[in-house]
């Protein structure tokens, strides 16, 4: 555990060679997640395809030359089987990162839509 509580999860990554490059992969590169698309060897190098995994850019499409990446790794499938075993959050803590995601939107908002919302009186 950290001092916030949180306890800092390691996952399970390797290096690995560009052998072990598959389609349907997840990778991390320029640290970000990625989904292997596409593995191209007949070029030298190995070239990857990789749509981004991340939710702030999901779907974003990147293509690298494995072998020059300093910071690659491919993310092992035992990582995904550590996910769950430790459980989920309790009903409570989520409840209360739900609402703050919802408050988040509302505070977002243009306040000349929502002005009750803004705090600032409407102009008659």
């Amino acid at each position: 555990m950290n001092g916030s509580g949180l306890e800092k999860r390691e996952r399970k990554v390797s290096v690995g060679d560009s052998d072990s490059l598959s389609q349907g992969a997840i990778v991390r590169v320029r640290t970000r997640n990625w989904l292997v698309q596409q593995v191209d060897r007949s070029r030298g190098g190995t070239t990857v395809s990789l749509a981004c995994a991340d939710d702030d850019a999901q779907g974003e499409e990147l293509e690298v030359v494995w072998e020059a990446e300093l910071d690659r790794a491919i993310i092992s499938e035992e990582a995904w089987k550590d996910i769950g075993r430790d459980g989920f959050d309790p009903p409570r803590h989520f409840a209360a990162y739900l609402n703050t995601v919802r408050w988040n939107c509302v505070t977002a908002t243009d306040p000349r839509l929502f002005p009750c919302l803004s705090g600032s009186l409407p102009n008659n």
